[in-house]
């Protein structure tokens, strides 16, 4: 199954591995090399010929007797197509230096391609080389210019290019043109044009030329081998093109594979060598076509080559920064990367609600409370309220330089229908956090984006509300059936696929019921059709009934459990075959979100300070972001509920993925891996090298291939993103102490290349009599049993560097390489160091490590490569004061010996965060409550007849109609009403222990007997309440249950608070007023007449911000066993008209007073 373009690609890719049981053939930091890499047929015409040969039998009688048939040979020409005025784009991975960015004027650009055919896809020369076997010549050439040498003058231009010819200049110094127009350039006495014409399906392509001067051509393209050269010669570019294939584990190209083969085309010139400044340096990647045999003699002042791909760079003097002193300066004094690290602290941060909450700041000043929260990860953003106020708030990403407590206190619950209920007041601060709300509505406007998985989500909704609806009114009708039956014959409710399998039977009893009637002497009325049994209440069926919503949730839970299973009967995931293809979508959806795919940068880095430039910074990952965020996906399709709580689909869903998360991978060992710990890192070196390589070493980490087949390790590396040319994202699983150290290397087909370590100018003072160069020789391992001992692989050749004089290998006047000299300098030291020939001396010892006959292209880049620089951060031990050591070490593709330690803290954690799951809240079965079930149905009046026998029927007695009573009830005069105080979550108490003021609801209900036959009209109803204090004198002791207490605080006359309101009946209104202790509620009619009683169903209202006395009643039960409460009165009267008389009466209602329990999920 391709990963290609998945964004958990590395971690899926690992899973497959051992899935498969197979082995990388290339581990981290091991790459092969290959002097070319030749395609099957190179670009051009190729000429094809089939033909055929014809044998006869000889045992065929006619053997002989006829002339043999004549084969004819078929000829056909074929093209093979390759880039030739252009190079693609897309070929190119990186190049370096990179465009705009500096480098040492000892450096050789290089360019590193996908594709590892293309520098031999075409055949520029004719030669039959001595090392052919070894080497190829590829069809283009990196050549490094400086402005001087391209810059045209206006009379130049109008040399080279005719009128008609569209050619405009690029940033380069190149030229645009169409390629069709190249033609009608030609050649004078001032200019060479080497371009051949184009084929006629590419003269409408976009083309570069470049007109490089004369001398200079000469000096590129002759064989420095000769003293006297007539032509030119491309034969020393064999040395300049390679093939490697690398492991790409730990590098952003491991998403196309894991490992990659790329082509790397190197120049043989450098930057300006005796500038005191930095110098742009403009790279062309020229054709070598018809170069090959050029006569020196037709070189003109120019010669028009065409530039396939260019760009520029600035090479600075000696003594300048490079790639080696930027990592070696990590962390000191500014000159490098710094790092960040996160907390200390072994206890996640949680917050507190209720009374608790911000009494750990209450001691704080002001500054020292905005300190905490940016320490926290905290910034300030513009926030609109609901109501359209614009003011300040805080936020923070899903990142936090603190660990925080998932979930973050007992009484959140990340499920919400619009997200504002996830803002959390700062008390201390008086901001409004907003962090998980705005995740919520990320989450959400994600999905929406998304449309395949937004009908996945709702086709995924819709299956199992319907399943889980009809398994519920299953239940209920199997409930509703016989109490004694114990077959299914005798149940009322049937499946589908019974009712189907029934049909048969069915249609052959009606088509026998005249048979049997005819057959017999039996009337064909039977007195039984008059019996009637009592008839049964229905029983609704709806979903929000409370018969079916009682148990709706579970039946989901059930349904969904089938839905996420794979076809092997396990639980999907990624590598396995699911049962339900819109599940499928979803988890992978989610899986993705969590470990924050698709998030654009700003969520992760608030503030741009926070990830200042070359900065890596450590941090937590903070699941309640994540939870917020793929619930607020989670929330769409839901045209059910509007209580979150009450989204039995959305919670079935997040209790499945529990399941997952929570469960080994089959055929793997271990659970899905899920982010908690990672780093943001933002330097240049990203810039110049965008493939670098991370590598992280964990506790109990098995890497070599002997422990592949005892234990199964996981991924080292969740996610590598880029979030920007400059910055990178990566995360992990595993925390300090887990997380042991972290490695950052030049990747393998990224590295630099220089001319050599040191390039030095005649100076007798110093005693150099004349112009040196310095190379420090590698040991480079060609053969076929290769020493693995990192350490004896390590170190220079020789010990150390060796200097030569400047023109045996390098031309200072024209800034080139003398390639074939320079390889084959390399290969004779080589070949002198590391070859031992046992028939010399007839021993094998260790030196036999270097076999090749002759100077290839591979050895040669060795040779030029910079030394691999690795950065390692470790923490610092346990046991130790010091601060964690952060290391720059240099490797030839090994390890070597000589380390520099800085000082960069990464510090451990007492512990590691649990894994991550979803906390929805508890569906809120209790308050629906079911009824009893009608009772089932009596048994029938008589068994089944056999209608071929006549059997006598009983008589039937009907019971008489019931008697009228002989003196009909007078309807009562007095009215009642139902009459309820309680906040909004409960309805028969009125909780004493809340610490901030909550609504009060005065439930004022008709009943149906009043409302059908009381003819007066309501004017007025006046609701008295006793106000108080814990102070006052006289109040019960705490062992009265039965006394009466008063229920509102005493408040002064200047602080009153909200008026109270209608809730819905608008044809009232409440008015409040004071009478010493009590107050007065009076809800009064908008008119003098009042509102007739049959028209009235309730009078409801809402007492806003009311400060209940705080009543310590105590918890438990009393001594009859009934759970104890205290009590009060609460008076209401009544007032109306009737006719114009007015009529009154007295009601109350005792009302529950207690202590409410915290709810715990």
């Amino acid at each position: 199954m391709s990963l290609k373009g998945q964004y958990r690609h590395l971690t899926l890719r690992h899973e497959q591995r051992i899935l498969c049981d197979e082995v990388p053939k290339l581990q981290p930091g091991e790459a092969q090399f290959h002097s070319f890499y030749l395609p099957s047929l190179t670009a051009g015409l190729h000429d094809l010929t089939i033909s055929q040969t014809v044998t006869p039998d000889k045992d065929d009688p006619k053997h002989g007797k006829e002339p043999p048939a004549r084969a004819i040979d078929v000829k056909r020409q074929f093209d093979v197509l390759a880039p030739e005025c252009d190079d693609q784009t897309s070929t190119v991975m990186s190049v370096f230096p990179a465009p705009g960015q500096t480098a040492q004027f000892r450096t050789l650009p290089h360019m590193v391609f996908r594709d590892p055919h293309l520098p031999w896809a075409r055949r520029v020369s004719e030669q039959s080389l001595p090392d052919k076997e070894k080497n190829t010549i590829p069809w283009f050439a990196l050549i490094a210019f400086t402005a001087e040498e391209l810059e045209l003058t206006n009379n130049e231009r109008d040399t080279i290019f005719p009128p008609g010819v569209g050619a405009t200049p690029n940033d380069n110094l190149g030229w645009d043109i169409r390629a069709g127009e190249i033609e009608s350039i030609k050649s004078n006495d001032k200019l060479l044009n080497t371009i051949r014409k184009p084929a006629d399906r590419d003269k409408q392509i976009k083309t570069s030329v470049v007109a490089v001067p004369g001398p200079l051509f000469k000096k590129l393209f002759t064989n420095s081998e000769d003293p006297n050269p007539t032509q030119c010669d491309v034969a020393k570019f064999r040395f300049l093109s390679h093939v490697r294939t690398v492991a790409t584990e730990g590098t952003m190209s491991a998403i196309e594979g894991e490992s990659g083969t790329f082509s790397i085309v190197i120049s043989h010139r450098i930057g300006p060598v005796d500038v005191d400044s930095a110098t742009p340096v403009m790279v062309h990647l020229v054709s070598l076509q018809d170069i090959d045999g050029l006569k020196l003699s037709e070189v003109k002042d120019k010669v028009l080559m065409t530039s396939l791909y260019s760009w520029t760079y600035t090479a600075l003097p000696p003594g300048s920064f490079d790639v080696r002193s930027a990592l070696q300066n990590v962390g000191t004094g500014g000159k490098g990367l710094k790092v960040l690290r996160t907390d200390n602290t072994s206890t996640p941060t949680a917050d507190k609600s209720g009374p608790e909450a911000g009494k750990e700041n209450i001691r704080l000043s002001m500054e020292e409370l905005v300190t905490k929260r940016q320490n926290d990860g905290y910034t300030l953003v513009r926030h609109r309220t609901v109501t359209g106020e614009q003011t300040a708030a805080m936020y923070r990403g899903p990142l936090s330089p603190t660990r925080v407590a998932h979930p973050l206190n007992a009484n959140v619950s990340f499920q919400s229908n619009f997200g504002t209920d996830l803002q959390i007041l700062d008390p201390n601060l008086g901001l409004m956090d907003i962090s998980y709300a705005t995740a919520w509505q990320l989450g959400k406007t994600l999905a929406m984006s998304d449309q395949s998985f937004t009908a996945s989500l709702a086709r995924l909704r819709t299956v199992i509300h319907r399943d889980a609806l009809a398994r519920a009114k299953e239940d209920i009708y199997k409930r509703l059936g016989s109490a004694d039956s114990q077959t299914i014959d005798t149940v009322a409710y049937h499946s589908r696929s019974r009712v189907v399998s029934d049909i048969g039977s069915t249609v052959a009893s009606l088509n026998d019921i005249n048979t049997a009637l005819h057959a017999s002497e039996m009337p064909t009325v039977d007195t039984n059709r008059w019996k009637r049994r009592e008839p049964v209440s229905e029983v609704n069926l709806s979903l929000r009934s409370n018969h079916i919503f009682n148990q709706i949730y579970s039946q989901a839970l059930y349904v969904s459990t089938g839905l996420s299973t794979s076809a092997d009967g396990g639980l999907y995931c990624y590598h396995t075959v699911p049962t339900n293809t819109d599940y499928a979508v979803v988890q992978e959806w989610v899986l993705d979100k969590l470990h924050l795919a698709g998030i654009p940068a700003h969520h992760f880095i608030p503030d741009p300070s926070y990830l200042p430039p070359e900065t890596i910074r450590f941090f937590h990952v903070d699941a309640n972001w994540t939870d917020a965020m793929v619930d607020g996906a989670l929330s769409l399709a839901n045209h059910v509920t509007d209580d979150p709580a009450e989204d039995f689909c959305r919670s079935a869903l997040k209790a499945r993925l529990n399941e997952y998360l929570a469960t080994p991978l089959k055929g793997i060992g271990y659970c899905q891996q899920m982010p908690t710990y990672g780093f943001l890192m933002k330097s240049q070196l990203l810039v110049q090298f965008p493939d670098i390589a991370v590598s992280a070493e964990f506790e109990e980490q098995f890497h070599t291939r002997e422990d592949w087949d005892k234990a199964k390790p996981a991924a080292p590396i969740l996610v590598q993103r880029k979030l920007a040319s400059d910055a990178m994202l990566v995360l992990f699983d595993r925390e300090p102490p887990g997380l042991v150290s972290l490695k950052f290397t030049l990747p393998a087909h990224q590295q630099t290349f220089v001319v050599a370590a040191g390039l030095h100018k005649e100076d007798r003072a110093q005693g150099r009599m004349q112009d040196e160069i310095e190379i420090e020789h590698q040991k480079i391992f060609a053969s076929e049993n290769p020493e693995t001992d990192p350490i004896k692989r390590g170190g220079w050749l020789g010990g150390g560097s060796k200097t030569y004089p400047m023109g045996e290998i390098f031309d200072w006047q024209s800034r080139t390489i003398r390639v074939v000299e320079y390889a084959k300098k390399i290969h004779e030291v080589l070949s002198k160091e590391m070859f031992r020939d046992p028939k010399e001396d007839g021993k094998h010892g260790p030196l036999d490590q270097y076999t090749e006959p002759k100077p290839t292209a591979a050895v040669f880049a060795l040779q030029l490569n910079e030394p691999i620089y690795t950065l390692v951060i470790e923490p610092a031990p346990r046991d130790s004061n010091t601060v964690a050591g952060a290391k720059t070490r240099k490797d030839n593709l090994s390890i070597s010996a000589d380390w520099e330690h800085l000082s960069l803290p990464l510090l451990r954690p007492e512990q590691r965060t649990s894994s991550f799951r979803f906390h929805p809240p508890p569906f809120p079965a209790h308050k629906y409550t079911p009824s009893a079930l009608p009772s089932p149905p009596p048994k029938p009046l008589y068994q089944p007849t056999n209608l071929l026998q006549y059997v006598p029927t009983e008589s039937i007695t009907l019971p008489p109609a019931p008697p009228m009573p002989a003196n009909p009830d007078v309807v009562v005069a007095n009215p009642s009403f139902d009459l309820k105080v309680s906040p909004i979550e409960y309805d028969s108490f009125v909780p004493t222990n809340r610490t901030v003021p909550f609504d009060l609801i005065f439930s004022i209900l008709v009943p149906p007997a009043s409302q059908s036959t009381f003819t007066y009209r309501l004017t007025k109803l006046t609701v008295r309440l006793t106000l108080g204090d814990l102070k006052d004198a006289g109040l019960p002791s705490p062992d009265d249950d039965k006394s009466y207490r008063p229920l509102i605080v005493r408040k002064p006359k200047n602080s009153e608070p909200p008026a109270p309101t209608m809730l819905s009946n608008l044809r009232f209104n409440v008015l409040r007023s004071y009478d010493g202790d009590v107050m007065i509620l009076e809800v009064v009619s908008r008119t003098l007449w009042g509102v007739d009683m049959y028209t009235l169903k309730e009078a409801s209202f809402v007492l806003p911000m009311v400060e209940v006395i705080p009543w310590e009643v105590p918890f438990g039960k009393d001594k009859d066993g009934a759970e104890r409460y205290w009590r009060t009165w609460v008076q209401m009267k009544s007032e109306f008209l009737m006719g114009n008389d007015p009529l009154e009466w007295e009601h109350g209602r005792e009302v529950l007073l207690k202590r409410e329990v915290k709810a715990t999920p």
